[in-house]
């Protein structure tokens, strides 16, 4: 098992977007290369306890909306326009940062308000 604890919100290495707390990945999730980057990586803290078997991906600690929303104004334009495609929600192609978090914060409020 891999366990990744992020100090940042949605911060990106690897090609996984990592939550800001604690995830656990199954052993085969990651490279013996990728481990290297992401131990690497001060914003992140890794672990790769031997356990033998595989489980799947594991949040263990899920972020409030508070730490959520101090998390988007640190992603990267090219970020939040990827966030904002995967939830398919339309922008214009030269829309500024602040738009485009305003977007992507009213979806996300939106869902929060679905799950609840």
């Amino acid at each position: 098992m891999i366990r990744i604890t992020s100090k940042q919100h949605n911060f990106r290495r690897c090609r996984v977007a990592h939550p800001k707390g604690t995830t656990e990945y199954p052993d085969d999730k990651f490279s013996p290369e990728q481990i290297k980057v992401l131990e690497a990586e001060p914003k992140l803290t890794v672990e790769v306890i031997e356990t033998g078997n595989s489980k799947p991906e594991t949040r263990i600690e899920e972020p409030s909306s508070a730490e959520a929303a101090e998390g988007r104004p640190e992603l990267t334009v090219r970020e939040i326009k990827e966030r904002l495609e995967e939830m398919e929600v339309e922008f214009p192609p030269k829309a500024k940062k602040e738009e485009l978090q305003e977007l992507l914060a009213e979806k996300l409020s939106g869902q929060i308000l679905e799950t609840e």
